[in-house]
């Protein structure tokens, strides 16, 4: 069972999750995400456990920003 993440959700409900059926994942949920957005870190995290009540393996391919060194000290951070 999967929940795939992204800010582009169509191309994941049309491309990625069907894929992820065809390679024997029984169940697969999309959901819009904005990793820069605590709001959507925080909505992603509620969603997985109202659906699965839990996390086994948490993969994550994100980068902070293109245009600047990720560990910039003026950069906005959410870990308190």
């Amino acid at each position: 069972r999967l929940i795939l993440a992204a800010r582009s959700i169509d191309q994941l409900e049309k491309i990625v999750a069907p894929r992820c059926f065809q390679l024997g994942a029984k169940e697969v949920k999309c959901l819009r995400f904005d990793a820069s957005k605590q709001s959507d870190c925080r909505n992603l995290i509620d969603q997985t456990f109202e659906w699965y009540q839990g996390v086994d393996i948490l993969l994550l391919n994100h980068t902070a920003s293109v245009y600047r060194p990720f560990f910039d000290e003026d950069s906005p951070t959410n870990l308190q």
